[in-house]
């Protein structure tokens, strides 16, 4: 494995879902809250048809309390949330400024857009016996 590759483990046993879980603690209104981060994954795809080739970037989501084990299970802890444009472009122009600025700006304002509705406000979600969350979000690549 290269040294400059990331490998996530057990997501809320790290540092930061307790320095999370702190700044919960001392907000009086969050109390009895439960933390839960939202995940976000995409990752090239190529589909092959009788016409020719295609590549998508699925867009999916998960929650980040969710146990490491059943995440790589896929035991209904990912959901496909959209697909992702692609840009293509010649040879000539695929390295250029212009064109991977072009990238990012459509990469990031398709995820704002995505997620617009889903992070417009904060929310509280009562369930029951006064139940309440606090979202999080949380991007991987």
């Amino acid at each position: 494995m290269a040294t400059d590759t990331r490998r996530w483990h057990n997501f809320m046993s790290a540092n930061w879902a307790w320095k999370q879980a702190d700044a919960i603690a001392e907000d009086q209104e969050t109390h009895g809250s439960a933390f839960v981060p939202i995940i976000l994954g995409s990752d090239k795809t190529t589909v092959l048809v009788a016409t020719g080739q295609n590549d998508y970037y699925p867009l999916y989501m998960s929650i980040g309390n969710v146990h490491d084990n059943i995440q790589r299970a896929h035991h209904n802890a990912l959901v496909l949330i959209g697909f992702l444009a692609m840009p293509k472009t010649t040879k000539q122009h695929v390295n250029t400024t212009a064109f991977c600025q072009f990238q990012r700006q459509l990469f990031h304002s398709s995820l704002s857009m995505t997620m617009k509705s889903r992070f417009c406000c904060p929310a509280l979600f009562v369930i029951g016996v006064q139940s309440h969350t606090i979202q999080s979000l949380v991007t991987q690549k």
